[in-house]
């Protein structure tokens, strides 16, 4: 691998070289051509931005193109802005989760690490320099330490071409450059250090000046090389080289130095300028960067490159070993709950128990991931090796870890390979052996399992599932369907959820069982919550150019909505779509908001604060108290479609699911029941205190056009319109299931009227009389309830009209003439009528009412 840094540090030498020599010629093509020069690059860009507004932009490579989508700019402008005066480097793209928006950019135009600066040029614009490799962990601490240098060069430039020069090169340029530089006067005395001179000498400013330069002599070089140096000075105006000085404390150290003359108007020598970079601390930062390469910077075990390297020459020296790659169990819901710098400090032990409790000194053991290491063991045979993981897991399991006093314990699941008895390759090698601890996962977790035919079948399976999901992305296989959502109050569709189809050019329509429980085992669910996301507020805005106001929900993962970028993602494509905030709902589950409460709520506020409303998905489903909600800003409660069957088949869980619909309604609650999938559970919530009705009794999923066709004709059941003669909802459970009966009642009557086959009537109002007025579902609630409300006049006169009805409904059995049959028909259908506003009426006067 190439990852050209040809002498780095003369980026900032012919830098400072042509601010000494021709300040005025400074400019960007000139500096995109120096960082072309030394560093392996797929795009350079510098520029300037007002507010949301790019003024200025330079680019150079082969993705320039990069530069000129406006969302891409945006939303990587608003990320620097955070870091302010402070480098931004990232040696992962794919794997940043401040940069997931530009994960497609950036395997499109094949970026793996980015640098960025971000500067203050005036109360008004920012400038920036961002430096795009393909190369995964480039911008190690010493090239970023040196781009920090350059990026102020830049800064110099900027202000330049903006005509602000004012002491800009002094106060910005060499005060805070990492290398020291000294300006004396024509009788050589110092008269400026910056703070890298005195962190370089050991001398303060004021120890140094009026001094000669010559107090950091360190007797090291001859007479002759001080006269040339002199010669070089005067008669050419800059001297450059490398000289050996002594520090304060004596310690001899070696430098390169570049002098330059400054002479008056008659061109007399009026100061010396002189810049030094200490190559003692460049040769301990170059051990670094090179130890960093092969290190993982948290655990110090070797990282990927680290393994593949050594791994390599164990293959070269024929020895047999066994790879065992190990994966913590939940660690994402650790990592949730107590954050990302305690949960750092959990790996750092963990990796030290593995490296010091663990392995053999000969063992190569590597942090491979996130949650992920690896052991190879040399020389082992496959019993041992079985014998090796099993200890290990149970070693694992038994140890205590702490994250602020709170106990821990950890379990891990293991996937084990053998060499060569399974590849002769450490690629193949290691992608079976994480395989096999997928598949261990699979199976229950806190296990091993040996690679085998099945598992590699599976490996070439999700292999091939996650490129097509990625392929699918990129060529907009995904298309949104949208399941309309009934509004009990206006009796319309005011939502309605997005939901994910794939179309896939070979299987055809596939539901998202078939991909999103993959995709949420790897990184792929981030990249769909964002596609999902995006076309759903593109949606909207076509929505709106349909004359429509629909509120659509978006269902967003734990996964997507706790990551770092989240927010700013977001904040970008509404500003890309010019979307209206009020018409997206982003449902989160009770689990996501429970897990980091503090970091779910400041999300939830933020985006709150711009309009976007939030909904709680699958309530009902975990362990959180009514109560507990209120501390998150959710308007809306979706309720779980278990929770919704309650109320069908389990009368005591029926009962309290209504209470817990009417609390929701008393906080103020907007709640939605999913699993609306038949007229009973249709007909019982437009009744009960619940505000919108999603379920495939209303509507199925549906595609954009078929779902916009449907709204506008949306019309409901005209006998349902006619029976609910008030919108009043019911607080009392059994009250709105005795409602159903009456209605269904009064529907079929309604249907037998407008059949004319008279020997059809009679047999349908046959499946549904019950002659005893006492035996059927009304009369069973009537007089149940009678020794309550048996004295109440309205009460009794429900009885006397009861009775009536079935009285009537014994004489159409009897009657034989046509005509008197559809007069007792018409009676009956309007005597339930009767029935139903006399019941409403009874229970308006003596119940609580919404």
């Amino acid at each position: 691998m190439n990852q050209t840094k040809n002498n780095l540090d003369d980026i900032i030498y012919k830098t400072y070289s042509i601010l000494i020599k021709d300040f005025e010629k400074l400019n960007f093509d000139i500096l995109l051509d120096l960082v072309f020069d030394y560093l392996d690059l797929e795009l350079a860009w510098i520029g300037i931005f007002s507010d949301k507004h790019l003024t200025l932009s330079k680019a150079k490579g082969k993705a320039t193109q990069y530069t000129k989508d406006e969302t891409l700019r945006n939303y990587q402008i608003n990320i620097l802005k955070k870091y302010l005066d402070n480098a931004f480097v990232s040696n992962d793209v794919l794997e940043d989760q401040r940069l997931s928006y530009l994960k497609n950019a950036a395997t499109t135009y094949g970026f793996n690490s980015i640098f960025g600066f971000i500067f203050q040029i005036n109360d008004f614009d920012c400038g920036f320099i961002l430096l795009y490799s393909k190369y995964k962990n480039y911008f190690d601490k010493r090239t970023s330490e040196i781009l920090i240098n350059f990026s102020y060069a830049i800064k110099a430039a900027i202000l330049i071409s903006k005509k602000e020069k004012d002491l800009i090169l002094l106060k910005d340029i060499v005060e805070n450059s990492y290398q020291g530089v000294v300006i004396t006067n024509s009788k050589n005395e110092i008269i400026y250090t910056n703070k890298a001179f005195s962190k370089i000498t050991g001398y303060s400013f004021e120890e140094a000046k009026g001094k000669n330069p010559s107090i950091l002599k360190s007797n090291y070089h001859s007479k002759d090389f001080y006269e040339d140096m002199w010669h070089k000075l005067i008669h050419n105006g800059h001297f450059e080289g490398k000289i050996y000085n002594k520090r304060k404390n004596g310690e001899i150290y070696e430098e390169i130095i570049f002098i330059k003359t400054i002479k008056d108007e008659n061109g007399n020598i009026s100061y010396y300028f002189s810049f030094f970079t200490d190559l003692t601390e460049l040769k301990k930062t170059q051990e670094q960067a090179r130890y960093n390469i092969y290190h993982d910077p948290l655990t110090k075990l070797i990282n990927q490159v680290g393994f593949f390297e050594q791994a390599q020459r164990v293959i070269e020296k024929n020895e047999s070993f066994a790879i065992v790659y190990i994966d913590l169990d939940n660690f994402s819901i650790i990592n949730t709950k107590f954050g990302i710098e305690k949960t750092d400090q959990l790996l750092k032990e963990f990796a030290d128990f593995l490296r010091l409790q663990l392995a053999d000194p000969k063992d190569i053991v590597s942090r491979f991931g996130s949650d992920e290491f690896i052991f190879l063991k040399r020389s082992i045979t496959e019993q041992n090796i079985v014998k090796f993981t099993r200890n290990t897991i149970a070693k694992i399991r038994q140890k205590s870890f702490k994250i602020d006093g709170q106990e821990i314990f950890l379990t891990v699941s293991a996937g084990i390979v053998l060499y060569p008895k399974d590849s002769d390759n450490i690629n193949t090698l290691v992608n079976y052996a994480h395989a096999s601890c997928r598949k261990a996962k699979q199976l229950g977790k806190n296990q091993c399992v040996f690679f085998n035919n099945s598992i590699y079948e599976e490996f070439i399976n999700c292999f091939m599932l996650t490129n097509e999901i990625i392929h699918g992305i990129e060529f907009e296989e995904f298309e949104l369907y949208f399941q309309p959502i009934y509004n009990t109050h206006s009796k319309t569709i005011t939502h309605a959820e997005a939901l994910i189809r794939w179309n896939h050019p070979e299987k055809g329509l596939l539901s998202p069982f078939y991909f999103i429980p993959f995709a949420e085992s790897s990184d792929l669910i981030e990249k769909l919550d964002f596609y999902v996301l995006e076309k759903a507020l593109e949606s909207i805005n076509e929505i709106i150019k349909e004359g429509l106001k629909i509120i659509i929900s978006v269902n967003i993962t734990g996964r997507t909505f706790l990551t770092d970028n989240f927010l700013d993602t977001f904040i970008v494509l509404i500003d890309k779509y010019k979307t209206d905030p009020g018409f997206i709902k982003i449902e989160l589950t009770e689990s996501i908001a429970l897990s980091d409460e503090n970091k779910t709520i400041q999300k939830m506020q933020a985006l709150r604060n711009l309009g976007i409303n939030f909904s709680m998905d699958d309530f009902g489903t975990g362990y959180s108290s009514i109560l507990s909600l209120k501390k998150f800003p959710f308007s809306n409660i979706k309720l779980d479609q278990n929770f919704i069957m309650d109320l069908q088949n389990n009368q005591e869980s029926a009962i309290i699911s209504s209470h817990m619909l009417s609390m929701l309604n008393e906080l103020n609650f907007e709640t939605t029941a999913e699993g609306i999938e038949n007229e009973y559970l249709f007909f019982l919530f437009n009744y009960l205190p619940c505000d919108l009705l999603q379920g495939y009794f209303i509507s199925k999923p549906i595609p954009y056009q078929e779902f916009i066709n449907f709204v506008k004709n949306f019309k409901p059941d005209s006998t349902f319109i006619e029976f609910q003669q008030n919108n009043s909802k019911i607080l009392d459970l059994k009250i709105a299931q005795v409602k159903y009966f009456i209605y269904k009642h009064f529907k079929i009557i309604r249907n037998i009227l407008q059949n004319n086959d008279s020997d059809k009537q009679l047999n349908d109002l046959s499946k549904i009389i019950e002659f005893d007025h006492k035996k059927c579902d009304f009369g069973k609630w009537y007089y149940s309830v009678y020794p309550l409300y048996g004295r109440i006049k309205s009460f009794k006169s429900i009885e006397y009209l009861h009775i009536d009805i079935h009285k009537t409904a014994k004489k159409i059995f009897l009657e034989k003439n046509e005509e008197k049959l559809n007069f007792l028909f018409n009676s009956l259908k309007y005597k339930i009528m009767l029935l139903n506003k006399q019941f409403d009426n009874f229970y308006l006067q003596n119940f609580i009412t919404k």
